[in-house]
């Protein structure tokens, strides 16, 4: 009924134009049997035109005119800082917060879901030989390769030289050990840095003690995976505090000119602003009949009642 409203709004101001200078063109006793004839309809379609218009109207200075001026400025384009204040602080308090994220992932249960399918997960990927044995192999050429570094040799010479310099007790074996000292201490360094490229093909017992870590890994993340999502949890609001929400969402909405402002508020409810405005029009066509048209008042009546019954009835249910 949209446009049909909006039709009879333009047809009413044509007719009142043409109707001002009907008396001059017509004669008086013509003019008034087609004024009286016309008169019911004039106040249906007239009540119908200003209660459409006058929502249309009342919904367009919310929003226009844009710009500021001497007769009037939209509310919103108005009042837009405060506006925007205002939006920025309600979206980061009531819709955007750390304590809001924490209730919300506790109550979705998605996070516990998560860690359920993390622990799942680990378990089938460590329990692979595949996987183990390319962890093996990772281990191997890192400890390789800090082994055969200059400076990983140079310590390790260091403090061999420091354990051979502290050998040596009170007596004759202690006497006899500090003389030969400076003849091996030379030599057992060499042997110890030579043996550093043998250590990763040595580590067999390492790997099975790593073995027996992977193998309880999951049932241990099962264990502890109320303690994970808690943390997780905790760690998420905190971060989430520390994010200024409000400052953010009040730079983006700032940068909105005020059309974009405008579909943002707008986008979503057009079809019930549309609404608002055609029901205005039939509340004054339906004031307008039960003007001219007495008889239907009692039906209006009950019509009412019956929607007011309506309303009240499906409030309740929900």
């Amino acid at each position: 009924l949209y446009w049909p409203f909006f039709v009879c709004g333009i047809a009413f101001i044509l007719w009142i134009l043409c109707d001002f200078t009907l008396p001059y063109v017509l004669d008086p006793s013509k003019y008034a049997a087609f004024k009286q004839s016309v008169a019911p309809w004039e106040s249906i379609i007239g009540s119908a035109a200003i209660g459409f218009w006058t929502n249309w109207l009342a919904i367009k200075m919310i929003l226009h005119p844009r710009k500021r001026n001497l007769v009037w400025q939209g509310l919103i384009p108005a009042r837009r800082d405060e506006l925007v204040k205002e939006l920025a602080g309600g979206i980061s308090e009531k819709l955007f917060s750390g304590s809001i994220a924490r209730e919300a992932l506790q109550q979705s249960g998605l996070l516990r879901d998560v860690i359920d399918r993390f622990v799942l997960s680990i378990g089938n990927v460590t329990g692979t030989a595949e996987f183990r044995d390319d962890l093996r192999q990772l281990i191997k050429h890192e400890v390789a390769k800090v082994l055969e570094h200059p400076d990983t040799k140079y310590a390790i010479r260091d403090i061999a030289g420091n354990i051979i310099d502290n050998w040596g007790d009170a007596g004759l074996e202690g006497w006899i050990i500090k003389k030969i000292k400076p003849l091996i201490r030379t030599w057992i360094q060499d042997q110890v840095v030579n043996t550093l490229p043998s250590i990763p093909d040595s580590m067999g017992v390492v790997f099975e003690k790593l073995d027996e870590a992977l193998d309880a890994l999951p049932s241990y993340l099962a264990r502890e995976s109320a303690g994970i999502e808690t943390t997780i949890t905790t760690i998420l609001e905190k971060g989430l505090e520390l994010i200024d929400v409000e400052a953010i969402i009040s730079t983006q909405l700032s940068k909105m000119d005020e059309k974009e402002l405008e579909d943002l508020l707008t986008g979503n409810i057009s079809v019930e602003i549309r609404f608002i405005q055609t029901s205005g029009g039939i509340f004054g066509a339906l004031v307008a009949f039960a003007v001219q048209l007495p008889i239907l008042r009692p039906v209006l009546l009950f019509l009412g009642l019956g929607l007011w019954g309506l309303y009240r009835v499906s409030v309740g249910k929900n």
